[in-house]
């Protein structure tokens, strides 16, 4: 019998709303995942001079919160989310009761967006920073630390940490006036 379902390609009810659930949660968290990244990186290049976006760590981006727009988006949060948690109830209406899914909750999505986002928004504030403070000719990091120079010295560092150091270099250029 098992052999005949799969040669036909039937699933089991449960497997085709599994699908459907997934996706809408894929959705979901993209829509508000693309949408807090343009918001914190507009707040934070609105009200920061150009010349401190490099001085963000994740940590402050992590913790960074704008409640006005968490206001503004919190009836289509509450409306998506009640339409995911409608297919998580009809999910586990049919699917067994050992692969049942979890209701989402607003509060516990909003802080995994926040976790989530905080590295490609601090890459893009580095970016900014580096577009208003530097020369075309100033754009390579090359200068006096290079990935090849500290893999020689015997130190591992990231491509995060080489983007710090440059943008460290930057900032004291800055403020020393060359």
């Amino acid at each position: 019998m098992n052999r005949i379902v799969q040669r036909n390609g039937a699933a089991p009810p449960w497997v085709e709303v599994q699908g459907e659930l997934d996706s809408a949660i894929q959705s979901f968290r993209d829509i508000i995942r693309q949408s807090w990244i343009r918001q914190a990186i507009r707040n934070l290049t609105t009200s920061n001079p150009p010349a401190l976006l490099h001085t963000f760590t994740l940590k402050d981006i992590k913790a960074f919160r704008d409640p006005g727009w968490e206001q503004r988006e919190r009836s289509y949060h509450e409306v998506a989310l009640k339409e995911v948690n409608s297919l998580v109830r009809k999910y586990n209406g049919v699917a067994p009761y050992a692969v049942r899914r979890p209701f989402h909750i607003r509060d516990v999505e909003m802080e995994r967006v926040y976790e989530s986002c905080a590295e490609e928004i601090w890459q893009e504030l580095v970016r900014r920073a580096r577009e208003t403070t530097t020369s075309p000719r100033d754009m390579t990091p090359n200068n006096g630390g290079s990935a090849t120079s500290s893999a020689n010295s015997g130190e591992a560092w990231s491509i995060g940490d080489h983007i710090r150091k440059w943008v460290e270099r930057i900032g004291s250029k800055l403020r020393q006036g060359t």
